[in-house]
C-alpha cells in the first residue's frame, strides 16, 4: 500500500482546487474594483442587503453538494493505499462520514470565489454585480474577493494534514498477523497473533451504543473496534474477533468496562 502515493492525489486535487479559486479571484477583481454607476448608499444597500445575507446560505448549499463530490473524489484517492494482495482477510479505515467532514471544511473554505463567480453569471449580471459587490466591501471595509485565495490556502495546508494521517489510519489482518496504523502516528505497528494476550467484549453501556472489542497485546498496548474514526459495523467486528480468537485459541473475555 502506498500512503504518500495516495497523499499525493489528494494534493494535486486540493492545488487544482486553489488553481481555480485564484483564477476565479482575478477575473472577479475587476468588478469589486469599479464604482457603481449613480447609486447612493441607501440605495445598494435596500437593493442588495438580502443578497449579501443569502450569499452565507449559497455558501453552505454548494458546500453539501460540492463536498459530497470532494467526499468522491478523495475518498477514491484514498483507496489506493488499500492493499490489493488477496492475503488480506480484513481491514478497517476511517468511515465515509469522516471524509465527508473534512471535505466540507475544504469546501466551505474554497467555495466562496465559485459563488460569487454563480452570482455574477448566473443571478446579477455584470452591472448589478458591481453594485452588490460595491455594497458587499463598504460592509466588510476590505475587498472581499481578495481573501478568498488565502483562506483557500490555510484551509487546504491544515486539511492536507489531516488528509494524510487519515489515510494512514488503518488495520490490516492477514498471516499470521496484524499491522495497524493511528491517527496522529507516522509508522505502523506489526503485531503477530502469538503476541495477543487477551480479547475482551466490553458490553454496550445503552441501547444505542453497541458493544466493543478490545484486543490486549503482550506489550500493554490496546485495539480497540471502537476507535480510527470508523463506521460501526458489528458484523465485521464479530468477524474479526471470531478469526482472532481462533488464530490465537483465546476465549473472548466478557468486560462492562474498557481494561
Amino acid at each position: 500500500m502506498s500512503v504518500y502515493f495516495a497523499t499525493m492525489l489528494c494534493l494535486i486535487c486540493l492545488g487544482i482546487n486553489i488553481v481555480i479559486v485564484i483564477i476565479l479571484t482575478k477575473l472577479l477583481l475587476k468588478y469589486s474594483l469599479e464604482e457603481p454607476e449613480e447609486r447612493t448608499d441607501e440605495d445598494l444597500r435596500e437593493e442588495y442587503r438580502t443578497w449579501h445575507m443569502a450569499f452565507g446560505g449559497m455558501v453552505f448549499l454548494f458546500s453539501l453538494v460540492v463536498g459530497f463530490i470532494w467526499l468522491i473524489i478523495f475518498r477514491t484517492c484514498a483507496q489506493t493505499a488499500l492493499p490489493a494482495d488477496s492475503a488480506v482477510l480484513f481491514f478497517t479505515v476511517p468511515s465515509n462520514f469522516f471524509w465527508f467532514v473534512i471535505s466540507f471544511i475544504i469546501t466551505i473554505g474554497t467555495i466562496g470565489a465559485p459563488t460569487h463567480f454563480f452570482i455574477k453569471t448566473v443571478l446579477l449580471g455584470d452591472k448589478r454585480y458591481v453594485e452588490y459587490m460595491a455594497y458587499a466591501n463598504s460592509q466588510l471595509g476590505f475587498l472581499e474577493i481578495t481573501i478568498y485565495p488565502k483562506i483557500a490556502v490555510a484551509v487546504s495546508i491544515v486539511m492536507a494534514v489531516v488528509m494524510y494521517f487519515t489515510i494512514n489510519t488503518y488495520t490490516l489482518f492477514y498471516g499470521p498477523k496484524m499491522v495497524t496504523s493511528s491517527f496522529w502516528s507516522f509508522s505502523k505497528k506489526v503485531y503477530e497473533y502469538k503476541e495477543i494476550k487477551k480479547i475482551y467484549s466490553v458490553s454496550k453501556k445503552s441501547d444505542t451504543t453497541p458493544e466493543t472489542y478490545v484486543v490486549e497485546f503482550a506489550d500493554g498496548k490496546y485495539w480497540r473496534t471502537d476507535k480510527g474514526a470508523r463506521d460501526t459495523d458489528l458484523d465485521n467486528d464479530r468477524e474479526i474477533i471470531e478469526y482472532l480468537a481462533g488464530a490465537t485459541e483465546l476465549e473472548v473475555q466478557s468486560t462492562s468496562k474498557y481494561p
